[in-house]
């Protein structure tokens, strides 16, 4: 698949922006022990800021940390990013390789916690790997998602059937669930609402050098 799609009757996509979401086998195995390696840390660390509301967000050293399961998740980002970087190469999985600098942090989201808008300079592929979503309060239905925008300057200024332009994308969080997309696109977390706890891992890749097979 290529990124650039033709429709029927001289119709072009163009501008996509791709966006992976897929659970890894294991995830639910993974997850428990992720979550108390991140409680340990948070234990030890009182965070830093950046773009969270009420909560906590560690220093951006997760993929240092020496447990074996962050060596997991590490594996499944590089998988991730791999797989969603195929179709804007347009090439096949063997015919190129890279190599890659990943940096990491943890969240911790209670009842009215969330993230502001932002983007992630400095850097290619970004995402978020859910370790625990706690139970939003149903009442509430955009409580803890994550919002994607629409990339593209004014495309809601002039109304158009079915509005098919400049509405968000938001995305259900869930256990395991890994969720990839270009640093450069817009997004926010809107506010957790309910109990237990939002716990996630988000995470930058900068590709450092790409080497395609010719």
């Amino acid at each position: 698949m290529k990124i650039k799609v033709e429709l029927d009757g001289g119709i072009r996509l163009l501008w996509p922006t791709p966006v992976l979401q897929k659970i890894f086998p294991g995830a639910e195995a993974l997850n428990p022990r992720l979550g108390a390696i991140i409680r340990a840390n948070q234990k030890q660390d009182s965070g830093i800021g950046k773009s969270v509301v009420a909560g906590w967000h560690s220093r951006e050293d997760v993929m240092a940390w020496p447990e074996l399961e962050i060596g997991q998740l590490r594996d499944w980002i590089v998988e991730a990013v791999t797989t969603v970087m195929l179709p804007t190469t347009g090439r096949a999985e063997n015919s190129f390789a890279a190599t890659a600098k990943i940096s990491a942090w943890a969240n911790i989201l209670r009842n009215g916690g969330g993230h502001r808008m932002h983007t992630h300079p400095g850097c290619m592929w970004s995402g978020v790997y859910y370790v625990e979503t706690g139970k939003p309060d149903p009442d509430q239905p955009t409580s803890g998602r994550l919002e994607l925008s629409d990339p593209r300057t004014a495309v809601e200024m002039v109304p158009m059937p079915e509005s098919p332009y400049g509405q968000p994308v938001l995305i259900d969080p869930l256990p395991g669930l890994m969720v990839v997309f270009p640093s450069w696109l817009r997004h926010m977390v809107h506010p957790f609402m309910g109990k237990g706890s939002r716990v996630t891992i988000a995470w930058n890749l900068l590709v450092e050098e790409y080497n395609p097979k010719r």
